[in-house]
């Protein structure tokens, strides 16, 4: 990923096997100040790259603007417990986990 100078950092980095196929998705950081056109173009490119190695992988590259990255929904505090339950007739809700 860093052989593109234009990508100037990679964080997040997860692989995975469903089935057969390998899952690989991270975040890139990019020079803010791009336009939409400018980071997806990048983006393919570095998806191509993966491929030349992996050309079976489902791959997924997030963009983010260099600096401005939030940390991992694992590092936040877990929320305090309700005080009282829901209602029967509310649907819980999903759990959060790093890619909410």
């Amino acid at each position: 990923m860093l052989a593109d100078p234009r990508i100037q950092g990679v964080h997040q980095l997860r692989t995975r096997m469903a089935g057969s196929v390998m899952m690989i998705q991270m975040h890139v950081d990019l020079d803010p100040d791009l336009r939409l056109e400018a980071a997806h173009a990048i983006v393919v490119e570095a998806e191509h790259r993966v491929l030349s190695h992996y050309p079976t992988a489902d791959i997924l590259i997030h963009a983010d603007p260099r600096g401005r990255a939030v940390a991992a929904a694992l590092s936040e505090p877990a929320p305090a417990a309700e005080a009282q339950a829901p209602a029967a007739d509310t649907p819980p809700a999903p759990p959060k986990g790093p890619w909410s």
